[in-house]
């Protein structure tokens, strides 16, 4: 794939389709690209939700720094920024009253992981252990894919008034508490009532029973380099495809 296109790996670690995408929109003019790839996984339903990274969901103590956050109102998106936290100002954010109205208002999880219990599980963690609390989100459910599909339609948007061809790749996870499930049937449904393009790439691992587990997915459910091969491979065909029916058309 490296032979046929020029690539830029735009993606961070850890961040939900609402940082990608604002990400996105930051660096575009450093790189003005003729194609963009969105990545969904079923963890954004959790990742756009929040503003603090919750270690109660396995992650490390550098999660405790804010990020930003689109909310519903009024069936529009508004993007709620935090204040800037630094190693230097951090402890002194955390403890102040307006982020705690902020979280409260706008992290459905604050509640659920206060301060004390983030810097219990900081020590509980540095002693090798490893502790996780299932989030329970069904409530948040159908707000969770009514954000996401916002920040798609923006992206698809941001992208065609820059003349980019936009695209939603969908990203399967097969294991964990995160399990991909029907999240990705009803937003390919939404994809499909506006004409957005995408990338299923659940095709890719239609004969993974001939595989172990192991074979295409680490421990943390990233991909292996086996099955980064069949992603790339795969891509590289459907950029070739969509390249040559956008010229005939």
């Amino acid at each position: 794939m490296k032979d046929r296109f020029v690539i830029y790996n735009g993606g961070v670690s850890a961040y939900g389709t609402d940082q990608a995408y604002l990400r996105y929109t930051k660096r575009f003019d450093d790189i003005k690209p003729e194609m963009s790839f969105l990545g969904y996984a079923t963890t954004d339903l959790i990742r756009n939700l929040s503003i603090q990274r919750m270690l109660l969901m396995g992650h490390s103590d550098e999660y405790l720094f804010l990020k930003p956050r689109f909310v519903l109102k009024s069936n529009q998106l508004e993007l709620i920024s935090p204040p800037e936290t630094n190693f230097e100002n951090l402890t002194d954010v955390l403890k102040s009253p307006e982020t705690k109205r902020l979280l409260k208002q706008y992290d459905p999880f604050f509640e659920k992981c206060s301060i004390l219990k983030q810097l219990i599980a900081i020590t509980i963690r540095q002693c090798g252990f490893n502790i996780k609390i299932p989030l329970r989100i069904k409530k948040l459910r159908a707000e969770a894919l009514r954000i996401v599909f916002g920040i798609i339609k923006k992206f698809i948007e941001f992208s065609r008034q820059r003349k980019t061809d936009g695209i939603i790749l969908f990203l399967p996870i097969f294991r964990g508490a995160y399990k991909t499930g029907n999240d990705f049937d009803t937003l390919i449904h939404m994809l499909d009532r506006h004409g957005y393009p995408y990338v299923d790439l659940r095709n890719v691992f239609s004969d993974i029973e001939r595989h172990d587990m192991e074979d295409f997915l680490t421990p943390k459910n990233h991909y292996t380099r086996l099955s980064g091969d069949w992603i790339s491979d795969y891509l590289s065909d459907y950029i070739t495809r969509r390249i040559g029916n956008t010229q005939r058309s």
